[in-house]
């Protein structure tokens, strides 16, 4: 976690403090970056001993600072996060407990969202720390999975078919407007180093057959790594007296 982040996360639980609300927990930190080149900070936190209750902090917010109720009706991910993110926010810390609750709404308003490049901000964030499905159910007795939402994309190339194997993971992209229509690349499940290696193609066809030659190369490269890590160590053989 970045300084600046900590360095807020403290004063907002020092604000509590002040405020004799040390009950409350930040469940997410929000960066928005100002028109002069500052980062500002925004905090969502949530009283432990009542749920209902509900606190927003900001931090040089466009050169503001502000200390907020939110009414528990008023509360939603469409005005406090998605929305957000929208008009330039990154996230910046979350709670496995607010991404639980995140997605068990977002599957439950799958078809009334508003904000689509909100969700697909936030969807590429859960995709980039490694937030799935498997670790949501973890937390949670419901098992939700909402990646079915997601339309990755990397630039004009929308992402059409992705095989993980281990560490690396190729992609298969496409884009109505590029001259080179279809393209391959090397990455990794999360994207932590983007995508590289781009191989461009103007058919569908071979752009699959490159796809699946490159699928092959890792996953072979893969299997010979896992038969180095297992293969029986040899040894003298001892005898015993």
């Amino acid at each position: 976690m970045k300084k600046e982040v900590k360095d807020f996360i403290n004063n907002s639980y020092q604000t509590f403090r002040d405020k004799e609300e040390s009950d409350m927990v930040i469940s997410q930190v929000l960066s928005l970056k100002n028109e002069d080149g500052t980062i500002g900070f925004q905090a969502i936190a949530v009283s432990q001993n009542d749920p209902d209750e509900i606190r927003c902090i900001r931090e040089n917010i466009q050169g503001k600072s502000e200390y907020m109720k939110i009414l528990e009706w008023d509360y939603n991910i469409e005005d406090y996060l998605l929305d957000d993110l929208e008009n330039g926010f990154e996230i910046e810390y979350m709670t496995i407990d607010e991404h639980c609750g995140i997605w068990y709404t977002i599957d439950n308003w799958r078809d009334d969202i508003f904000h689509m490049e909100g969700l697909q901000k936030y969807l590429s964030y859960c995709q980039q720390h490694e937030i799935t499905s498997q670790v949501i159910s973890l937390y949670s007795s419901d098992h939700i999975n909402i990646f079915d939402l997601y339309q990755e994309a990397n630039g004009p190339y929308k992402i059409i078919a992705e095989t993980s194997i281990g560490s690396r993971a190729i992609v298969l992209g496409h884009s109505s407007i590029s001259p080179s229509p279809y393209v391959t690349w090397d990455t990794t499940p999360n994207r932590k180093y983007g995508y590289y290696a781009g191989h461009y193609f103007s058919s569908y066809t071979d752009a699959f057959k490159d796809y699946r030659e490159r699928c092959q190369v890792i996953m072979s490269k893969h299997l010979e790594f896992e038969r180095n890590k297992t293969k029986p160590i040899k040894g003298t053989k001892r005898y015993e007296r």
